[in-house]
């Protein structure tokens, strides 16, 4: 402000330092190798990046990993059972529509839908079902999270973990679902074993 009304002298003789910023620079790399990173980062650091963010009871908690047992051990109570004792109503509320995969396009995408009849009852009971999923790929590693760390790129956020593990602790918090673990994997990432066993959901859907 100074310089701009023409007194440059009197900013001179103020005491004041100038720093010189560093250039930032753009590195790219392979997918590889970011994969790789991403897989050595401690599990205890993969959200302190992130801002605190009020909890359904309005406090300011930093997401991280935690399982529910953890949760409910911090808060004394799960997310879910604070908000139903505010509001029971809620417990019967579902505002979201329903589309036949046969209408697939007229849907904008701005808004949640829920998808009905992709997939046949029958395929997606046997290709989802958590035994034989445990016994044939438990050892495939997937990224995972939960409620917490979707926020603010969920995807760097996640978390390494095998398959069985991931269903292990999915079955664990069933009673609090809200709060489990979420497997959320690029099929990409997937051995191609796994995504031929599930082709059947991968192709129910139009590609363009």
């Amino acid at each position: 402000a100074l310089i701009k009304s023409g007194k440059a002298s009197e900013w001179a003789n103020l005491d004041s330092t100038c720093e010189l910023a560093d250039e930032e620079e753009e590195v790219s790399i392979e997918e590889e190798e970011a994969y790789e990173l991403w897989n050595n980062i401690p599990d205890e650091e993969r959200t302190l990046h992130l801002d605190e963010i009020p909890n359904p009871d309005g406090v300011m908690i930093l997401p991280s990993h935690c399982n529910i047992s953890e949760i409910i051990e911090r808060n004394g109570i799960s997310p879910c059972e604070a908000q139903m004792r505010r509001d029971p109503s809620l417990l019967s509320f579902d505002n979201v529509d329903r589309i036949d995969v046969a209408d697939i396009h007229t849907l904008s995408w701005n808004k949640p839908v829920i998808i009905t009849n992709a997939v046949p009852e029958t395929i997606s009971n046997t290709i989802l079902d958590k035994e034989r999923l445990r016994d044939m790929h438990g050892d495939v590693q997937v990224r995972t999270g939960n409620r917490e760390t979707l926020i603010d790129n969920g995807f760097t956020n996640s978390k390494p973990m095998s398959l069985s593990d991931a269903l292990l602790s999915s079955q664990n918090d069933a009673t609090n679902s809200e709060c489990g673990t979420i497997v959320f994997s690029p099929v990409k990432e997937l051995p191609n074993g796994f995504k031929t066993e599930l082709s059947p959901l991968m192709n129910a859907f139009p590609r363009e």
